[in-house]
């Protein structure tokens, strides 16, 4: 080590210079305090050896001079006569390290120096890593810079819309949650809340994907069941497997009046009435998005009546999670009771994000909180470029082997036929979902004369399988016949499902409306005594 040694007499300079060069140290030495400071700065010694008693300046004024001139750690050990506790107080306080007293105890003295060696080199290394670490940290500012830049551009294409309101808190400068609102080329409402796995920059990173996806399949105009499984897709190919997404999506039709609602891993969502009351729950039935490979995932849809002033509210879990300054958390039946009916219709939303933050305030956030609401009103005019419908008149007509119905579903292979029709496409999850009743309709009720009336649902699907087997076996030949029409100019489309073969001209003007009338968008009837089936739906 370099080594100062300041003192004004010259036999403590001479003793000290011998016993620190014999260990091998390099010797500045100093007869004042002006010298010491000015050898100080010229020599940059590793360690100073500081008489107290001297004359001009004495130690103490020159420890803190040398001190205030330190950029980095050098241990400074005062040498002096003085044991009272003032003077070794004092010592300390002007800038010293440790203390000596004298006449200096050779053995003392190299203990003092290693202990003070290995504090310096640690300080050292300490110094390092902080370096280290401010790099690291300036680099992670900047990539959190591009991030943010990037999230931003990917999602500033969402626009605010008066069907939808939203509250988005995040608990750090990421979200991982995500609201998404798009127009579709139907001039319906695509709604997302989703809530990914985790906190800040990991979780958001799954909203890029989310969000391209979600905003290409409302421009494509894709039903709502597709756009679930695609966005599942997504998510199961590109996140790693212990990231998801908790989500519920939900289409508004034009009118308003009509919710359909795909629901995986979020909290229960409300259907509000126009007094402010809990009018219904809607309970998650899929899995988060991301969960489920693509053979395993389901998108089945819940369709939901709405009237003129009633409104969804969903949210995500961090609602109910979030925390008073005592750590109680909110709870499901405290947000619950917000829907007393004191406060309604346009005000509700504003009401219940302020009760939330009241809650909450006095204390950091431990996750991200976010709620939407989807108000039943007409939606405003939309700017999506509807895909022009140019086609002649067509009809495909073809025949379902009833042997066939247990080893495929052959619902989902007549329903792929014309699916890939933007008009068809639309509104494929409620047309499989009335094909699908219709078909069972013809095979059970009209080929196999089995009535299910009298089962109960906890035994229905066991003793339907049984029966429907051992009646199958029967009617190996059977067959269940199938017209699909479509008519541009009339802005018509049709399915004919029969147990017998269907007419070429199908008189439609005797047909009897169906249950499925009441389904938004569709249209069925029966003839025949039911053995004929009809759905029609208007082009675009």
């Amino acid at each position: 080590m370099k080594i100062l040694v300041v003192d004004d007499q010259a036999a403590n300079r001479g003793l000290l210079t011998y016993l620190l060069e014999e260990d091998g140290h390099e010797v500045i030495a100093a007869c004042d305090g002006y010298q010491g400071v000015e050898k100080f700065d010229s020599m940059v010694p590793d360690l100073v050896l500081m008489d107290v008693m001297m004359p001009g300046m004495d130690g103490y004024e020159t420890a803190e001079r040398i001190k205030a001139r330190l950029d980095k750690y050098v241990p400074i050990i005062f040498l002096t006569a003085l044991s009272d506790d003032m003077s070794l107080s004092r010592c300390i306080e002007s800038g010293g390290d440790d203390f000596l007293t004298k006449p200096v105890n050779e053995t003392l003295l190299t203990a003092k120096i290693k202990a003070h060696e290995r504090i310096r080199e640690l300080n050292s290394e300490l110094s390092k890593k902080n370096e280290e670490l401010e790099k690291l940290y300036n680099l992670f500012k900047q990539e959190h810079e591009l991030a943010e830049y990037v999230f931003e551009a990917a999602i500033s294409g969402q626009k605010d819309n008066e069907n939808v309101k939203k509250f988005l808190s995040p608990m750090g400068g990421f979200s991982g949650d995500l609201i998404l609102v798009s127009h579709t080329n139907r001039n319906s409402l695509f709604i997302m809340l989703g809530d990914f796995t985790g906190h800040g920059l990991p979780a958001a990173l799954g909203a890029l994907p989310i969000t391209q996806t979600f905003e290409t399949l409302a421009r494509q105009g894709a039903s709502l069941g597709d756009l679930a499984r695609q966005l599942n897709q997504t998510l199961y190919t590109y996140l790693p497997g212990n990231m998801f997404c908790a989500a519920n999506i939900i289409e508004l039709n034009a009118q308003g009046s009509n919710a359909s609602c795909w629901m995986g891993g979020l909290p229960d969502m409300f259907v509000v009435n126009s007094q402010g009351n809990i009018g219904q729950v809607l309970s998650s039935g899929h899995m988060p998005l991301g969960v489920l490979s693509s053979k395993s995932f389901k998108s089945d849809i819940v369709d939901v009546k709405l009237e003129p002033g009633e409104r969804l509210i969903t949210y995500s879990d961090g609602v109910t999670d979030c925390c008073d300054v005592n750590g109680e958390m909110l709870g499901e039946p405290r947000f619950e009771q917000m829907f007393d009916g004191k406060v309604k219709g346009d005000a509700l939303f504003d009401y219940l994000v302020d009760q939330i933050q009241a809650f909450g305030k006095g204390r950091p956030q431990d996750d991200d909180v976010s709620m939407l609401e989807v108000v039943a009103r007409p939606i405003g005019k939309n700017t999506a470029e509807k895909q022009p419908v140019n086609m002649l008149p067509w009809q495909l007509s073809t025949r379902l082997e009833i042997s066939s119905h247990r080893e495929m579903d052959l619902v989902a292979r007549l329903l792929n036929l014309f699916a890939n029709r933007a008009w068809v496409r639309a509104r494929k999850d409620k047309i499989h979902q009335i094909i699908k009743s219709q078909y069972h309709y013809v095979v059970d009720q009209l080929l196999l004369k089995v009535d299910w009336s009298h089962l109960g649902l906890v035994e229905e699907n066991a003793e339907r399988a049984a029966e429907r087997s051992n009646r199958l076996d029967k009617l190996a030949d059977a067959q269940i016949y199938v017209m699909i029409m479509g008519e541009p100019a009339q802005a018509e489309f049709k399915i004919c499902l029969a147990s017998r073969k269907i007419p070429a001209e199908l008189d439609l003007s005797a047909l009897d409306p169906d249950p499925f009338s009441a389904m938004d968008i569709l249209k069925a009837s029966s003839a025949d005594e039911g053995h004929c089936i009809v759905l029609e739906l208007p082009f675009y």
